[in-house]
């Protein structure tokens, strides 16, 4: 395949491998500020890693949940979306609660990815198991209480998900689609506006996964089979791509003491064995330093003296 190149932003680096960890699909990173440490999950293994790139320390954990995303809480804790539902973790992965599972009623669907908005809800969505280009994906916030309520459907594959710098804009990815679909959020009530379009790839270009912003309120989006990075100005303007020496990047986020190190996920998800000859990092954590800084991560305040099971779901269809 042909890799994007950079556009009109020239960095003086480029993204290296700096822990070939051979994950099938890497996903979920989080930057832990406390212990300057990178937490991330490869959801096809159930493997947690922790990575602290000042000493090159790593460590894996099993959690045998079918996780597919991770989530930080101002408890200390973290939430896990599975392919069963929403999980509580604690710190050290080594105990696991079930909360809720809002596919529960659909033997085909389950949860994917999953973030933190400003106010500490939880974002998640979801895909079709069996067809990934079905449109029966769904996007769904769960309230502090657990009350959990579909926002939005007709995703094929909803993917990456993130929020602005001051809380009041919801960006969702429908995969299949090419589409980064993007709302007006309430940061008071959660409550998001119509969505619309706010970017769709070529279909060289591959297919929307996860996203992060910075602190200028440029929406990072990842190319799984598009070997590439791009920013895009809060305009829905293109503004830089930078390329991955892998086809398939599946989600960033930006860590370091000063938030403009940009640290990147990768896959080797059915990669051939030509594919993985030319891509020998496949799978691994990339980094590049970047001109712009990142936000902290936001904390989830969902499960907070809640007991696991007291759902109420509301649809707004």
């Amino acid at each position: 395949m042909t890799f994007a190149q950079p556009l009109d932003q020239h960095l003086s680096d480029a993204p290296r491998c700096v822990l070939p960890c051979a994950d099938v699909i890497g996903e979920s990173p989080i930057w832990c500020a406390e212990s300057a440490t990178l937490v991330w999950a490869d959801i096809e293994s159930d493997r947690i890693h922790r990575f602290h790139p000042g000493n090159g320390q790593h460590s894996v954990h099993q959690v045998d949940i079918g996780i597919t995303a991770l989530v930080p809480t101002d408890a200390g804790g973290w939430i896990a979306a599975s392919r069963s539902g929403l999980y509580r973790l604690d710190a050290d992965f080594k105990t696991t609660a079930f909360l809720l599972d809002p596919c529960a009623s659909q033997t085909d669907v389950r949860l994917n990815d999953a973030v933190a908005d400003r106010a500490g809800r939880l974002w998640t969505g979801s895909l079709c198991e069996t067809d990934l280009a079905s449109a029966k994906g769904a996007l769904y916030r769960v309230d502090a209480d657990l009350t959990c309520t579909t926002v939005d459907k007709g995703f094929a594959v909803a993917n990456g998900i993130a929020t602005s710098p001051d809380g009041t804009r919801l960006y969702a990815v429908d995969m299949f689609h090419r589409q980064v679909r993007c709302y007006d959020l309430n940061p008071v009530s959660g409550e998001p506006g119509p969505a619309r379009i706010f970017a769709t790839l070529a279909e060289d270009e591959g297919k929307p996964d996860g996203l992060c912003c910075d602190d200028q309120g440029g929406l990072w989006v990842c190319h799984w089979g598009g070997g590439c990075v791009s920013r895009f100005e809060p305009d829905g303007t293109l503004s830089t791509r930078i390329h991955v020496p892998v086809s398939q990047v599946t989600r960033c986020t930006f860590g370091g003491p000063d938030l403009r190190d940009l640290f990147l996920c990768t896959a080797h998800f059915e990669l051939s064995d030509a594919q993985r000859a030319r891509e020998p990092d496949a799978g691994g954590l990339f980094h590049i330093r970047v001109p712009w800084s990142g936000l902290p991560e936001s904390l989830c305040s969902v499960s907070d003296g809640q007991e696991p099971g007291a759902v109420k779901e509301v649809a707004r269809f």
